[in-house]
């Protein structure tokens, strides 16, 4: 090659490198959100329950994927600001709800991602329900679009600004299954509703066309008790009433789900009765969620009256994270904040990781561990977060010691914290894990370009000028295949195969 063209090439480079650099400014390290691939769906902005899976035939798997969203709702939003279209339930009906569900039994991850492309959605909660005994075992997942529609779960280095080539990681799985989550009947549908503003009809039986007992008021309370088929139970077990619970567009607004859990603050008190005037004088431990038995509006606020060790307070609703009660849909509403660009992402995910650990999968709590990390390293220019993220991304990795895809999400965090030596060393844990895996040897591929075709300054602002960093990237370099790191669609191709022939991530 003449002396002109590696010129040509190398200007080229640093242009799409660093464009700070090539114009000679200070170099400064950041990290950003974006898409390794290409540019995402600004109209994937909504999350779908699909009609959970009902093999004993309880007649429940329609209704509870009316009552998660309702529980998902109640715990995103204000009671004033509820958005219906935020988490939607597929609108299909007769043959069509039939063919979903059939579908998520044979292939259950591959088409609740046909669910998302078709319902422009970027997440999915599904799951199978079963009777054992007297309690209700519920299996649940969840499933995410692909990074590619979802930049805010990306993590990119920066320059200046700008965006390094290929210096990008994002959360490495799109399928999350949870335990089977066993709770006595009574207990999973014991819960608050509060009728909406044009109040609600209550029934004398589960039909459309029983005699309507009485009508709520508009904010009352309502016990629920029960669900029998697509009907809520509500009132007391001697004179039941029924509220239509199917999911259909005129019932959107009728009512809504108070959480059964919170989370406290740090430092937070519960109070004797729903004032902020009033003495706070119930402690409550941040690490211990805590049952919600009533709520209250108050001068135009929500209140919570909880329960601890015996005794109750009462909490601003504003002030506690409330919790959806199944696990996968608490997770659900932190990972669809994060991709939502939502700025109560962190206090969701941070809720979700103090649920008991038998709630949570290592799978699920890794990738509520990475997306936290996510939003907690972009905030600040001034990388104050920075500790706090790394940490977590430690956690992440002690989660799932033999998945590849963090380590590469760690190694992209290393470098945008200057720590070149210390990502060079979770690449190769990450290629001894997963020689194919194509996230690591694009990051293998983009660090050598960066040092041998970028300007010195950018080689140097990444610590690629080190003897040490130098001498580790060359080895791994031809482990990962002793050329250049494969083309886009190369990349592509290999993580298409190993999503295809590998366990689903």
């Amino acid at each position: 090659m003449s002396t002109g063209r590696r010129r040509f090439l190398a200007a080229a480079a640093t242009a799409a490198l660093a464009p700070g650099l090539a114009r000679g400014n200070a170099a400064a390290l950041s990290l950003v959100a974006g898409q390794p691939r290409a540019a995402a769906s600004p109209a994937r902005a909504r999350m779908v329950v699909a009609d959970f899976l009902d093999p004993q035939a309880l007649g429940l798997g329609q209704a509870l994927a009316a009552f998660q969203q309702k529980d998902i709702l109640g715990v995103a939003v204000a009671p004033e600001q509820e958005q219906e279209n935020q988490v939607a339930l597929p609108v299909l009906a007769g043959p069509a709800r039939a063919r979903l569900a059939d579908a998520l039994a044979r292939e259950q991850h591959h088409a609740a991602l046909r669910l998302l492309a078709d319902s422009q959605a970027r997440l999915a909660l599904w799951g199978r329900i079963e009777a054992l005994g007297d309690a209700l075992l519920l299996h649940a997942s969840v499933t995410l679009a692909p990074a590619t529609e979802s930049p805010e779960l990306v993590l990119r280095v920066a320059v200046n600004g700008e965006p390094v080539s290929d210096l990008a990681a994002e959360l490495g799985w799109t399928r999350i299954d949870f335990p089977p989550l066993a709770l006595r009947r009574a207990q999973f549908f014991d819960r608050i509703l509060l009728a909406g503003a044009s109040g609600v009809e209550l029934r004398a039986a589960p039909e459309a066309r029983a005699a309507v007992m009485r009508s709520a008021a508009p904010g009352e309370a309502l016990r629920l008790r029960d669900m029998r088929g697509a009907w809520y139970v509500v009132g007391d077990a001697k004179t039941p009433t029924f509220l239509d619970a199917a999911p259909r567009r005129g019932l959107a607004a009728a009512f809504r789900m108070v959480p059964a859990r919170v989370a406290p603050a740090p430092g937070e008190r519960a109070r004797s009765v729903p004032d902020p005037r009033a003495a706070a004088d119930l402690a409550l431990d941040p690490q211990r969620p805590v049952r919600v038995v009533a709520q209250r509006v108050a001068e135009g606020a929500s209140w919570l009256q909880v329960e601890s060790g015996g005794r109750r307070g009462w909490l601003a609703q504003a002030t506690a994270a409330a919790m959806p009660e199944l696990p996968a849909a608490h997770l659900a509403l932190g990972l669809f904040a994060a991709m939502s660009g939502d700025a109560v992402a962190a206090r969701h995910l941070d809720a979700f990781l103090r649920r008991p650990a038998s709630e949570r999968a290592p799978v699920a709590s890794a990738a509520a561990l990475q997306a936290l990390a996510m939003v907690t390293l972009r905030e600040g220019p001034d990388g104050a977060r920075r500790p706090a993220g790394m940490a977590l991304l430690d956690r992440a990795a002690a989660q799932t010691p033999r998945d590849p895809s963090v380590l590469a999400l760690r190694a992209v965090a290393r470098i945008g914290a200057g720590r070149a030596l210390a990502a060079v060393e979770d690449l190769e844990a990450a290629l001894a894990l997963d020689p194919t895996w194509g996230r690591t040897r694009a990051l293998v591929g983009a660090l050598r370009r960066a040092g041998d075709q970028g300007p010195p300054r950018l080689a140097e602002a990444l610590g690629l000028r080190n003897a040490d960093v130098r001498r580790k990237l060359d080895a791994l370099h031809a482990r990962a295949g002793g050329g250049a790191a494969p083309a886009e669609g190369g990349r592509r191709l290999v993580d298409d195969m190993q999503r295809l022939f590998s366990p689903p991530r």
